[in-house]
């Protein structure tokens, strides 16, 4: 599949979803786009990619000169606070990110705090998806303070 996918440069939109891909899955599908210059779409939500894999993918897109990912779904994946500084990243980094969905994640207080903040300084992210993911009172408090100084 990621030589199929590699030879296709026009791709721009690539749905993965629920295809079992797991960490080691997202590992290869990291290696390949960097070539990817017209990519505006990944999804790849129900995989169970874990941090590892989610970390993979992220590195890919964030260390790729003008990436142009606008919309990106890494829902239930398993992911945790593990993820959520390249998840960070990802949204300082990629002036085109307009649409992430974490949703159906095991992220903690301390992972969501940090992403808030991270949110407080974005200006292109237009729809977070972060549904089912245990918000707790005060990072909710956390989270409407911090994206009311944006």
């Amino acid at each position: 599949l990621v030589v199929g996918i590699k030879a296709c440069p026009s791709i721009r939109k690539l749905d993965l979803a629920e295809n079992s891909l797991g960490p080691r899955g997202a590992g290869y599908l990291s290696t390949i786009l960097d070539s990817k210059t017209s990519l505006v779409g990944l999804d790849i939500s129900v995989n169970l990619i874990r941090d590892e894999g989610a970390n993979a993918i992220i590195e890919s897109l964030v260390h790729t000169p003008n990436q142009p990912i606008s919309w990106l779904n890494l829902s239930e994946n398993s992911l945790s606070d593990f993820s959520a500084p390249n998840i960070a990243s990802l949204i300082r980094m990629s002036a085109n990110l307009t649409h992430l969905d974490i949703s159906r994640n095991d992220f903690q207080n301390d992972g969501i705090r940090l992403l808030a903040d991270e949110l407080a300084l974005c200006s292109n992210l237009r729809h977070l998806n972060l549904s089912n993911v245990q918000l707790d009172s005060n990072v909710v408090e956390h989270f409407t303070l911090r994206l009311g100084q944006n």
